[in-house]
Formats: structure tokens, sequence, C-alpha cells
């Protein structure tokens, strides 16, 4: 996974403004932007050493970005610049509650290396003090790369990738679009058609296919492949996993077969397997991952106490690849999203605890559930709950009338390194 951060300090640049509101809560104050940053994290596996795409973070011009400034109170105003505009200068502001928001000046739903970012933060604005603010900024929409195998680029004299967006507006690769560019696509939908003329008797084929749900973040990345001419030919479109823990595969139906009689091979070859039967020379998946819970087999609703044993058996032949406990709580809500890394607090207010990629998670969750190396590449594990669980009882009995009658659930999703993914809720009942 790579981890790319872009960061304009501007610790002597202050914002000033008119000092007409000076006796709102009796006087003025002076805003400092301490650092405005561009940051993205994307799993980029799929990417050979020698692919020179640029990050998206890397993309980013910050000085370029637009602020704006808004008063929190009803009806105050609000205040627009350009970040470059704002460096060494002074503005003061009425002393109160205030917003800063930072964006990318250029949005287009779908264009080449077009990164967008966007981040805010509240401040607030003290008589007579300095308010140091810092604004990080993180990517709203998806990142689209395009790489094709050589027997791909051997078999098909033109082609065409075309990607579009859910607004109708699209990005072409062919063969005079360079594959290390990457497309920028507004989050949701993706409509890819590829079509192709052949290299040995100029025949035309095209497929399409969708990929559905596509975030803010999501790296998409498309493997395109085909096989010799004269066998079943196909193409595979797979989505690269990302910072939304996304990873799944999109397969599209191949190219049309047109048979070509081929003097050098007039009968089939033997060693090779018939389209649609297995290939033998080939390991066979190992079996799907399985989740086992001896005191509730049918993993009904539990009540939730003071003291608990949750004790889920895992059993991942293919060996544990990615290992994400999705906590939807209020109750943990008031705690865990400081124990995560800031992309994985979710923004229905769940948190993604990734025991495997966010180090963040590793460092404050280990005495609790197993995490890292206890999780990846392991068959069998014994997953306890039996600490964290307990903790929500804890918290709940605080204020037991506001958690009264409340669900707190626990889905556990897990890939095994065979692409084979398991996903299983558990559901808590808190009552007073």
């Amino acid at each position: 996974m790579k981890r790319s951060i872009i960061t304009i300090l501007a610790v002597a640049a202050v914002l000033a403004g008119c000092k007409k509101g000076s006796e709102i809560n009796g006087g003025t104050g002076t805003l400092t932007i301490k650092s405005l940053t561009a940051e993205s994290v994307l799993n980029d596996k799929n990417i050979s050493t020698g692919n020179t795409k640029s990050l998206p973070s890397e993309l980013a011009d910050p000085s370029n970005f637009d602020i704006t400034i808004s008063s929190n109170l009803q009806g105050g105003n609000s205040q627009s610049y350009k970040f470059a505009d704002l460096v060494d200068k002074t503005l003061e502001l009425p002393a109160g509650s205030y917003t800063i928001k930072a964006e990318s000046h250029d949005k287009a739903t779908a264009a080449w290396n077009q990164p967008i970012f966007e981040g805010s933060k509240e401040f607030s604005i003290v008589a007579g003090a300095v308010t140091p603010v810092e604004v990080k900024c993180y990517l709203t929409n998806a990142m689209v790369s395009v790489k094709y195998s050589d027997l791909f680029l051997t078999e098909l004299s033109e082609y065409e990738v075309k990607v579009t967006g859910a607004d109708g507006n699209f990005l072409t690769w062919d063969k005079n679009t360079a594959a290390d560019k990457d497309g920028y696509f507004a989050a949701g939908d993706l409509e890819v058609r590829i079509d192709g003329i052949r290299s040995l008797d100029n025949s035309q084929a095209s497929i399409s296919g969708t990929i559905k749900n596509v975030k803010a973040k999501d790296h998409i990345i498309l493997n395109i492949d085909a096989k010799l001419t004269g066998e079943t030919s196909s193409i595979t479109v797979s989505i690269d996993g990302t910072v939304n823990d996304r990873e799944s595969n999109l397969f599209v139906d191949g190219f049309e077969e047109i048979e070509i009689p081929d003097p050098e091979k007039p009968t089939p070859d033997p060693e090779k397997p018939e389209p649609g039967k297995p290939d033998p020379s080939e390991p066979e998946k190992p079996a799907a991952p399985t989740l086992t819970w001896a005191e509730n087999p049918n993993f009904d609703t539990m009540e939730l106490a003071s003291e608990m044993s949750v004790k889920i058996n895992i059993n991942a032949p293919g060996k544990i690849k990615d290992f994400i406990v999705n906590v939807k709580s209020e109750a943990l809500s008031t705690i865990l999203p400081a124990m995560v890394s800031p992309e994985n607090v979710k923004s229905d207010g769940s948190i993604d605890l990734d025991l495997i990629n966010d180090a963040v998670a590793i460092e404050n969750l280990s005495s609790l559930l197993p995490t890292g190396d206890k999780l990846k590449g392991q068959t069998e594990i014994l997953f306890e709950l039996s600490s964290l669980v307990p903790l929500i009882y804890q918290l709940a009995s605080v204020d037991s009338d506001k958690y009264d009658n409340t669900n707190h659930v626990f889905t556990l999703k897990l890939t095994d390194e065979a692409g084979q993914s398991l996903s299983k809720e558990i559901t808590f009942h808190y009552s007073k």
C-alpha cells in the first residue's frame, strides 16, 4: 500500500478580515492556517514497479485550492479566497465559531490526472488570540488505471477502452493514449466498453460491463488480457482493493470466437483442456473460509453483560489476506474513531477496524483483538471479542436511558489469498 502526503506549510500565513464585527463576543482575533494537506492512500499492489503513474496527492496543487471561511452563527457571512493569496497576509475575524473549507478548484466529473480533494475544519476565534488551524483534504473522486497484457497488444491491431461515468462523461484509452495515464471519475457506477480489431483477420469484437458502486478513493485497475487466436478468447477486468477496503472482481465475457483454420495445428492439442473444462495443471482452489461460534451456532442476537465470552473459530484453508471488523455501535463510536486511521471512520457512523493493514488500529487494538501477523497468512485462529464487547455494556450503563434497547453490530469481513470472501454479522443488544 502506498501512502502519499503533500503538505504546504503556512506557519507565518495569517488570514485577516474586516474589524467591523469587533463588538461580537468582545473583539477580534487572528486565524493562522498552520497547514493545508492533500492526502491519499491507495492500494496499488497490481501496478508494476516500472509504472510511472502519479499518486493523487502528487498531482494536487494545494496552493490553487479554493478556501471558504464561514461563520457558524445563524445568518453569518462567508468569505472566499485562493490559498496562495492568503500566504504572508493577515486578516482579523470577529470572535466566534467558524468553519474553514478547502477544495480543489477544478472539478470535472471525468478528466485525466485530475484528483479532486476536499476537507473542512471547525475552529473558534478568541479575542486577542491567534488560532492555528490544520486542514486535511481527502480524495472525493475515484481513480481508474488501464493495464494491457503483451498478448492483448499482440492479438489486437486496434483497440479502444471507453469508461463512462454515471453522468455520461467519459474517457477513452487507445493505442495513442499511453497506459500510464490515469482517469478520474465522480463516484458511482462506471460503464466499461472495449472495442478491438484482431491482427490476424481484421475482424471486429467488442464487450462491455459495469463496475458497480464505485466510491470516493477507490482505485480501479482494469487488467485487460486476451488468449491466443483460435482458442476461446476472454477479457478479464479486475478491481483492486482500496482504502475503502474494497476488493472484488468483475469478469467480462470474452470476444465472440471466430474459428480460423491453423495449418500448423490441424487437430486439437491433447495437452490443452477443452474450452469450459478445468485445466488439470492448475491447482485447485482451497476450501472457502468459514466462521463458527460454538456458544451461539446460529449467530442469534446476544444480550450484553458486564462479563461475556465471545469466541469465534475461523477456518481459512486459503490463508487470511485481509481481515476487517466493521463496528456499528453508538456507544463505541465515542472512543473507536481515535483508535483507527481517519479514512476508516465511515460516513454512516460505523468504524472499520482493519486489523491487518491499518497501523494505527494495530497499535491501539492489539491488546483487545488479534492483529497483524496473528491474522495474516493464518489458516485457523480463535477470534475473541470477549474484551471489547463488555466495554459496550460499561459505556452504555453510564447513560442507560440513552442506550436502552439499542443494537450494536459487528460485521466480520475476511478475504483469503485465493480471493474468496466471507462476511458475517454479529449483533449484541443492550437494555437497562
